[in-house]
């Protein structure tokens, strides 16, 4: 079972960040498939930070509109 630390969103994205650098200073790193690169890998971690910015941004807008409300 995963304590406290490890289960929040924000834990689980910095171990991912943690994981894409590892991997981009691995010289010998070959992946399997072209989405599990480092560009990939990369590109995924973006769109996560981006997702999640822009979640964050429409919740925080509408508690606004509700406490306006």
């Amino acid at each position: 079972m995963a304590s406290t630390t490890e289960s929040s969103f924000g834990a689980k994205l910095r171990r991912a960040q943690d994981l894409l650098t590892f991997i981009q200073g691995f010289s010998g790193y070959a992946p399997p498939r072209v989405q599990e690169s480092a560009t990939g890998f990369g590109t995924l971690v973006t769109t996560i930070i981006a997702s999640n910015t822009s979640e964050a941004t429409t919740q925080q807008q509408y508690k606004a509109v509700v406490d306006a409300r």
